[in-house]
């Protein structure tokens, strides 16, 4: 048997009115993260998944006219169109209203009920009518639903449960001795002291039967819980009882990424179902932050995440949510930031750059990648970044640190920048027609250009595909870890030129 794979999740998305801001920016990541490891040969799998259960669906195609299915439908393709606008290509798409799912979802309720970990019994509290929902944390004396504003009552009815407060000890002490089991770290520290003063308490995983929902296979008259709906995902995406071999190379999940309102469902209810099914636990729950719009001074956010990725461009839009801010802290930028950070790095450097390589090739060189001379001090630094940038880049993209990688990346353009400054390439008029300084210069550059389109793989994969295209980069015969060692570009290869790389984005005042 091969070894265990890297298995990546992020929370199923319940249908929206659009696709959000947001949620990409937990999708875009999710995806860099298993490029990264794909491109050191790990065989990384990402899922994503779609709740088209959730309990909004079927109250929200009541007030638009049609059905929850043809809503979930029509949510479902929009959302993978804007994903794949964006070039986050998840593994596999699971859909909870898929049979393939809903098979699983009934054979582990059958399982954990088989053995006592599941049992029947009575929920209470305050209820608001409308959201057809318990709200556990409010009163009917504290005014109305914070959902719909509807007031409270208090109601009970019967339900089935998990046995969380079985798995109680087993709990807290994988939250002691695990400190990498949640991060970032500050975030383990309260969740423990509240689990061992308040012990777990028993989940809900039912409700009266709603029309739209997975029925329980032993009741009809109760239908799953969203939450226990959207937890199984990661098991249906993994292979669990369909696909064996897939599954035994990749569980338990290497990493599951979170918005910080699921951390305790993640932490607490979805280990305690793992351990009554005799499962392992995933290695880290990632809690990521929240990425928001400002309308700004560019017109907003009108539009949605397809009327921003219309007006900035999808590698635009792909870049910021990597760039802007760290995977796990909270950014509220306007349009016109998103904009300026392209056009300041991509743009104005990295496109510069290539443009520059590409230019003096063509204009001096017949557009053939001249066969460098010996290498003197300043080739050898440049030579020796370039090299290691995979290895710098690629440590900090395992820790999701995609900012800091894409830093590294931005710091040899800006080196690459200076030494064609320096060797006076951008004056190559100026230089004799056969200087051998100029075609050291060039091939240096050429194969600093390739090495970091091969570092953007993950994180820009359309712009990195484009500028081997122009370099004519050839990876044939070569092995995947490989591709980073100095020397790949073969001289008298003819370069591609083309449109500008990366052009600027000019964006209105209103």
């Amino acid at each position: 048997m091969a070894p265990r794979a890297p298995y990546l999740t992020v929370p199923p998305a319940p249908p929206a009115c659009e696709p959000d801001l947001d949620l990409a920016f937990e999708a875009v990541g999710a995806d860099a993260y298993c490029r990264c490891r794909a491109l050191r040969g790990l065989d990384a799998r990402f899922v994503l998944a779609s709740l088209d259960h959730a309990r909004d669906v079927q109250r929200a195609a009541f007030e638009r006219g049609g059905t929850p299915e043809d809503l979930a439908e029509q949510w479902t393709e929009r959302w993978q169109a804007s994903l794949k606008s964006l070039a986050v290509e998840p593994d596999e798409f699971t859909r909870t209203s898929e049979s393939r799912h809903q098979r699983v979802v009934k054979a582990l309720f059958l399982k954990l009920f088989d053995q006592g970990d599941v049992y029947k019994g009575t929920r209470e509290g305050p209820y608001c009518t409308r959201c057809q929902e318990f709200r556990p944390d409010a009163s009917p004396a504290d005014g109305p639903c914070p959902q719909c504003q509807e007031p409270l009552t208090q109601a009970s009815e019967e339900a089935y449960f998990l046995r969380a407060s079985k798995y109680h000890k087993q709990l807290v002490a994988h939250l002691e001795t695990h400190d990498q089991f949640i991060r970032p770290e500050a975030l383990r520290a309260p969740l423990l002291a509240a689990a061992s003063q308040d012990g777990v308490p028993d989940q809900c995983i039912s409700r009266p039967e709603r029309a739209w929902a997975i029925p329980i296979p032993i009741d009809p008259d109760h239908v799953i819980e969203d939450w226990f709906d959207a937890l199984i995902t990661y098991l249906t995406g993994s292979g669990y009882l369909a696909d064996p071999e897939l599954f035994e190379r990749h569980w338990p999940p290497d990493l599951q990424v979170l918005c910080p309102e699921a951390l305790r469902v993640h932490a607490l209810a979805w280990p305690a179902v793992l351990l009554a099914t005799g499962l392992q636990l995933p290695e880290r729950l990632l809690v990521r932050g929240r990425f928001r719009l400002e309308p700004g001074d560019a017109g907003g956010a009108a539009g949605g995440l397809d009327g921003l990725v219309a007006r900035l461009g999808p590698q635009a839009v792909r870049y910021a949510l990597l760039r802007a801010t760290s995977y796990t802290a909270d950014a509220c930028l306007t349009p016109r930031a998103l904009a300026d950070l392209h056009n300041a790095e991509l743009s104005d450097r990295l496109g510069r750059l290539v443009g520059l390589v590409l230019e003096v090739i063509g204009a001096q060189r017949e557009g053939m990648v001249p066969r460098p001379g010996s290498l003197g001090d300043a080739e050898g630094a440049l030579v020796h970044d370039a090299t290691t940038l995979l290895g710098r880049s690629g440590e900090l993209a395992a820790q999701l640190d995609f900012r800091g990688a894409l830093g590294e990346v931005q710091s040899l353009v800006d080196a690459a920048l200076a030494y064609a400054h320096a060797a006076g390439v951008a004056a190559a008029a100026d230089l004799p027609a056969g200087s051998r300084k100029l075609d050291t210069a060039l091939y240096v550059l050429t194969e600093v250009a390739r090495l970091l389109a091969l570092n953007l793989r993950p994180f820009l994969p359309a712009a990195a595909a484009d500028i081997e295209s122009r370099l004519a980069v050839d990876y044939q015969g070569h092995k995947p870890q490989s591709l980073a060692q100095w020397g790949l570009t073969q001289p008298k290869a003819p370069l591609q030129p083309g449109e500008p790389l990366l052009p600027r984005i000019v964006l209105s005042a209103h």
